[in-house]
């Protein structure tokens, strides 16, 4: 038997419309969002501010205390040039 892809299907109590902002907060616990700009960060706190699961509010609290400017940097060696790229447009600020 293959386990479910869907996230609804592996959280029968959340609506589908919710199950899917699953991932999405796993995503952000991760750090995966932890670099973004703000509108980005908005737009995550809108979408998983209703959703009634631990990980969604977990996810929600990482992103409404934690300050994106102060994010630990990538260890990506591709993306590290992109740090230095912001970094350096932060600072002609």
């Amino acid at each position: 038997m293959t386990p479910p892809t869907n996230p609804a299907e592996c959280h029968p109590g959340l609506p589908p419309d919710q199950a899917a902002w699953l991932p999405v907060a796993a995503q952000v616990l991760a750090g995966k969002y932890d670099r973004s700009d703000s509108s980005t960060r908005q737009s995550l706190i809108i979408g998983l501010r209703s959703i009634d699961h631990p990980a969604c509010r977990q996810a929600l609290q990482y992103l409404t205390t934690t300050d994106a400017t102060q994010a630990p940097k990538r260890s990506n060696p591709r993306t590290k040039a992109v740090d230095r790229e912001l970094d350096a447009l932060r600072a002609h600020r």
